[in-house]
């Protein structure tokens, strides 16, 4: 549920219950048919009357549709919903809303945008589904949605989707992997996507999303045996610390751009400071006209992988121990704060 205080409006959406068992519900003596649905009410004083209503149906008999998230505009009444439906080869339809044809089948996700009449602004669907998964969505993917400036992040877990020019592929019986899917709050255009690997034939997803102050997003979710498996994503393989069989849940953070959590008031010549060697095999030697008092490494992803105190205006920092690949040196003195990329051989 959200609440529009420029409309005295809430919207609440959800499902009522699983396949074959829903449960009645009605607002203002009007029965909910389908199991997905989606109600704006407005409320003024002791008087609460139904806006608009809005249910997602796939025109089976057997219904496995749902809806996961719902937020609001930060700026606007605008609304975002993400959820899912099931499809054989067919579609779906959300109001008088219809979902594009697919050449697939199972289970899709999407994202949706209404304005506050309850019109559909736009709605995306994954492009495909990898032949490698049989063509067929993760049945218990339970989505979540988050507003970032003009961005709106979707997170969620699949065993294989693409989306736009991204795409995220495992090799069939793989699993499930935590996926994040950045869109275009305005036309819905996909701008990126990150995906976290797992070992193969476990369930792990993204559950939960929000945004910090510098614009980075934050994720929640769980997982069974390993997650950040890749070795080339910079950020040490966790395993999971609860019995044989169970889930653990895990945060990450995962940068909007390499940059975005990197403070950067002055460039380097700018501040007078000096990197070198770049590339660096072992050691970072740093000099500078005013006294070091920190550094931070970032990986390419955004991941702080070392920090440390600095007391004079000539240092070294030893990055030996990390993987080949491009870093991002923050270094505060006593007058600057300063960013450098770095290349590590």
């Amino acid at each position: 549920m959200v609440y529009d205080e420029a409309l005295s409006r809430y919207y609440l959406a959800g499902i009522r219950g699983d396949t074959g068992t829903f449960t009645d519900f009605s607002f203002n003596n009007t029965s909910f048919n389908k199991q997905a649905f989606l109600l704006a009410f407005n409320v003024s004083g002791s008087t609460v009357s139904e806006a608009w209503r809005k249910e997602l149906d796939n025109g089976q008999t057997t219904m496995d549709d749902e809806i996961h998230s719902i937020i609001k505009d930060a700026n606007t009444s605008d609304i975002y919903i993400s959820g899912r439906y099931s499809s054989l080869n067919s579609t779906a339809t959300f109001g008088s809303y219809t979902f594009p044809a697919v050449t697939y089948f199972g289970h899709i996700p999407f994202i949706m945008k209404l304005n506050s009449a309850g019109n559909v602004q736009w709605a995306k669907i994954p492009d495909a589904i990898p032949t490698s998964v049989n063509t067929q969505g993760y049945r218990f993917m339970k989505g979540r949605l988050a507003q970032n400036a003009n961005e709106i992040g979707f997170a969620h877990g699949t065993a294989g989707s693409v989306w736009g020019s991204y795409s995220l592929v495992r090799p069939s019986g793989y699993g499930v992997d935590p996926i994040l899917v950045r869109l275009n709050k305005d036309s819905g255009a996909v701008l990126g996507m990150g995906e976290v690997w797992s070992n193969s034939g476990t369930t792990d997803e993204f559950t939960a999303i929000t945004v910090d102050n510098d614009g980075n997003y934050v994720l929640g979710g769980f997982f069974h045996q390993q997650l950040f498996t890749d070795a080339n994503d910079n950020v040490p393989t966790m395993v999971i610390n609860v019995t044989a069989g169970k889930s653990q849940n895990f945060f990450t953070k995962y940068a909007k751009t390499p940059c975005s959590n990197l403070s950067v008031e002055e460039t380097s010549a700018e501040a007078v400071l000096q990197f070198y060697p770049n590339p660096v095999q072992d050691f970072l030697t740093i000099k500078s006209k005013n006294n070091l008092e920190s550094y931070e490494v970032y990986s390419s992803v955004g991941q702080s992988v070392l920090r440390g105190r600095l007391e004079s205006k000539n240092a070294q920092i030893n990055m030996s121990d990390l993987t080949a690949g491009v870093y991002y040196v923050k270094v505060k003195t006593e007058k600057a704060v300063v960013t450098e990329k770095v290349v590590k051989k």
